[in-house]
């Protein structure tokens, strides 16, 4: 039986955060981007299909970024609502303000995208934009900017 370049394509013994992948062929990439999908390795490509970055990578990265944003915070929020509590575990990041309600953030490999919960907003997405490198939502709004601003008119500072 001839091997197929699915057979033969070997997926790369590092995983780093972003590559070029200039020399993979249409073919190693369609069927690296079929085949090598698991919950650990999430390939993402740029709109030139030139860059390939590593959704989980990345979604873990920037959900442990918010979780130290909120921690500089703290304080304020738990002057405001005594029960506040966040989390971050197996994805999901959590919020709790027993006052206003509950933002659940986390990652959706299967869409590649952050899921925002908000009790003022209702449900958004964000996706990865490489040109950008940042989590931006279809309105252009970056996910940083969105939990920040909604925070602050949750403790009054709006």
């Amino acid at each position: 039986m001839k091997a197929t370049s699915r057979e033969t394509f070997s997926a790369p013994t590092e995983e780093p955060l972003t590559s070029q992948s200039n020399n993979f062929s249409e073919i190693e990439r369609e069927s690296y981007s079929k085949e090598m999908i698991t919950e650990e390795y999430q390939p993402i490509y740029s709109e030139d299909r030139h860059t390939l970055v590593n959704f989980s990578q990345l979604a873990e990265k920037k959900l442990k970024e918010l979780l130290t944003y909120l921690r500089q915070f703290e304080d304020d929020f738990i002057s405001y609502d005594e029960n506040y509590e966040t989390f971050l575990e197996k994805g999901l990041l959590s919020i709790f303000f027993s006052l206003k309600g509950n933002y659940i953030i986390n990652k959706h490999s299967g869409t590649q995208k952050i899921w925002f919960v908000s009790p003022l907003s209702g449900n958004d997405t964000f996706f990865y934009d490489c040109k950008v490198s940042n989590w931006i939502n279809s309105e252009g709004q970056n996910l940083d900017q969105r939990l920040e601003n909604e925070l602050e008119i949750i403790i009054g500072k709006h």
